[in-house]
């Protein structure tokens, strides 16, 4: 009975698994989302000053942003951390992918913002000064728009499809600004 009883879970794990079970499923010729687009729906950051809501086409005077209101088609997400070594090593790197989309025809349809996971207010500013960061940065000091979406490590970018409504990518560190700024590209068809 015990040996029946091993096999036939054994031959169900193994059709479950062969079926896909467990895997996010997506619409018929899509990919699935790396993280769900309403969990980043569901986001609210404590309003800019008025320079950083101008470049996020957020009303002057509002209260907070939701993601999903910021004034662009894409938007890249970047999850840093003050005290994180990567996110200081990788900096350079995402100010010149920065610095590549706005030299480029995707200026007007991609916006940055950074989400300093664990972060004060003040340390945000450190980091933004000290690492001369040229995009709006935002402090998460409780966490909650980073577990809102998910995410546990830091660097962290995510590519949001405002547009569509969609995550196209998520990805822990930065391989390149080239690779992602071509991540970029794709994503603004």
């Amino acid at each position: 009975m015990k040996t029946t009883l091993g096999t036939g879970l054994t031959v169900m794990c193994a059709l479950a698994l062969g079926l896909g079970c467990g895997k996010k499923q997506a619409p018929s010729g899509q990919d699935a989302e790396p993280i769900p687009f309403a969990s980043v729906k569901e986001v609210r950051l404590p309003a800019p000053p008025e320079q950083a809501a101008s470049y996020l086409g957020i009303p002057a005077g509002a209260t907070d942003v939701a993601l999903t209101k910021i004034g662009a088609e894409i938007l890249l997400i970047q999850v840093f951390d003050m005290y994180c070594m990567n996110c200081q090593r990788e900096a350079p790197d995402v100010n010149a992918l920065y610095e590549r989309v706005q030299g480029s025809d995707l200026a007007k349809r991609v916006r940055f913002l950074g989400i300093g996971k664990g972060n004060t207010q003040t340390e945000v500013r450190i980091y933004h000064e000290r690492y001369k960061v040229p995009f709006p940065l935002f402090a998460d000091p409780n966490k909650k728009a980073v577990n809102q979406m998910g995410i546990d490590r830091t660097p962290t970018f995510v590519i949001v499809d405002l547009k569509r409504q969609r995550v196209l990518h998520e990805q822990w560190r930065l391989e390149s600004a080239e690779s992602m700024f071509e991540r970029l590209r794709k994503a603004g068809g």
